[in-house]
């Protein structure tokens, strides 16, 4: 099967240096044929394609023959015999000529659908003819096209984002158009923004301006044949400042987009004008005015520690506490699989990408996300853990019960990460933002 899916690098390489030397051939010599796989391929036609390198005169034609597989090119054993497709593909299948040159192509119709062919590409001179490979492809079924988006998008300026995608396979029938469409909302549609880029199968490439400061866009690939619109994965795009400040209290954070989230990269500090009570605290302080708290060595670095119901309340406008889904997916930016990511307790090998420096020898600081060792408050009772371990709250997820208990982040000496919920609502616990 390997011959018949595969075409030999070194013929290729052939036709290329040739071409690129000038060979003098003779005249007794036939032409070299590649057969290369077919492109827009449909339900009912498709793109033949191949390679023929000039021997003696030159080719005076060329082409592809092309024929369903049928069981008479099987053996006994029921395994394909390539003697009798290559015999079976000249001799009965449907012969299609190409103009005359070094890359030819030639389309075919009539083809049924979800049906599997040989394709043989050919080329004649007054030496002879030489036929190329036999290559198995397979028509499309009825169905819309398949397209995808590049994982990530190029900046330009601080307000254009230069996007890719491409239309990996046609469908059921040409496609008639494909682009890209763009929106601030999620799953956007062509009845959104859009740009039309073209139509069959392959990559396009645009630009798209006037975008926003911290505003999330969602951007998804489409192509279009006559069995419907096909998108690909959404990816979102935002500009970013490189920081944000806190109108409440002038306090400033650095930002940083992980996959389609953007998260502050420091433990959250905020301290309400009542100043501290019963839900906060901060390590080596252990008074109420929010004035002297500031003034800790530890504050701008360690941030507080909050209970979970102040973690959710004092979330600056536009920010949210960070869900448990979205911490998942931070780790799975790590290395954790995602059965990994939603495993309860240990958890992974590779939180060292997000440690900051001042976990000495366990950091690697890969990610820039800059988790410190802040320690807890258990429940207004002792400080623990301080400058060893790292705990943070995560929000409950969409969907979840607001009485559930939520999970909270564990991060160890080692490079494991703890995934529980088994503490009261009360522990303080560092935290982290993340923006709607």
């Amino acid at each position: 099967m390997k011959k018949i899916l595969i075409l030999l690098s070194g013929a290729i390489m052939l036709v290329l240096a040739c071409k690129k030397d000038k060979i003098k051939y003779n005249a007794g010599v036939t032409p070299a044929v590649v057969t290369t796989y077919p492109v827009n391929v449909t339900a009912t036609s498709a793109a033949l394609t191949g390679i023929s390198l000039t021997g003696g005169k030159g080719i005076t034609r060329q082409g592809f023959y092309t024929v369903m597989v049928s069981p008479d090119m099987y053996d006994t054993r029921g395994e394909l015999d390539m003697t009798r497709v290559d015999s079976l593909v000249v001799r009965n299948g449907v012969h299609v000529e190409a103009p005359v040159k070094g890359d030819f192509e030639a389309t075919i119709t009539g083809l049924t659908g979800d049906t599997i062919y040989f394709v043989k590409a050919y080329a004649a001179n007054d030496a002879g003819v030489t036929y190329g490979e036999s290559v198995l492809f397979r028509s499309s079924k009825l169905v819309p096209p398949v397209v995808m988006l590049a994982k990530e998008y190029i900046n330009i300026g601080d307000s254009a984002a230069v996007i890719t995608g491409e239309v990996t396979a046609v469908g059921g029938d040409v496609v008639t158009e494909r682009g890209l469409v763009w929106s601030t909302h999620e799953n956007p549609e062509v009845t959104d923004q859009k740009v039309k880029l073209g139509t069959d199968q392959g990559s396009f490439t645009d630009t798209i301006p006037s975008l926003l400061t911290f505003v999330k866009y969602y951007v998804r690939a489409y192509a279009i044949n006559r069995f419907g619109t096909a998108y690909s994965e959404q990816l979102v795009v935002i500009f970013l400042p490189p920081s944000f400040t806190d109108p409440r209290d002038g306090e400033e954070y650095t930002i940083k987009q992980y996959g389609n989230a953007v998260w502050m990269t420091q433990n959250f500090r905020h301290i309400p004008a009542t100043g501290f009570g019963t839900e906060m605290w901060m390590q080596d302080y252990n008074g109420t005015d929010g004035g002297e708290a500031k003034k800790n060595k530890y504050y701008h670095e360690y941030g507080c520690l909050y209970t979970y119901d102040k973690a959710v309340a004092v979330a600056p406008a536009g920010w949210h506490l960070a869900t448990d889904e979205e911490w998942k997916q931070l780790e799975i930016l790590t290395g954790l699989t995602r059965k990994e990511a939603d495993d309860v307790e240990w958890r992974g090998g590779s939180n060292e990408k997000l440690k900051s420096n001042l976990w000495p020898g366990q950091e690697s600081g890969a990610m820039e996300f800059n988790i410190h060792p802040g320690g807890k408050q258990w429940c207004g009772g002792a400080f623990q853990d301080f400058q060893s371990m790292a705990f943070y709250w995560t929000g409950l997820d969409e969907g979840v019960a607001s009485g559930e208990s939520p999970y909270y982040r564990f991060y160890p000496p080692g490079n494991g990460t703890g995934r529980w919920n088994n503490w009261p609502n009360c522990v303080g616990l560092s935290v982290r933002y993340v923006r709607d």
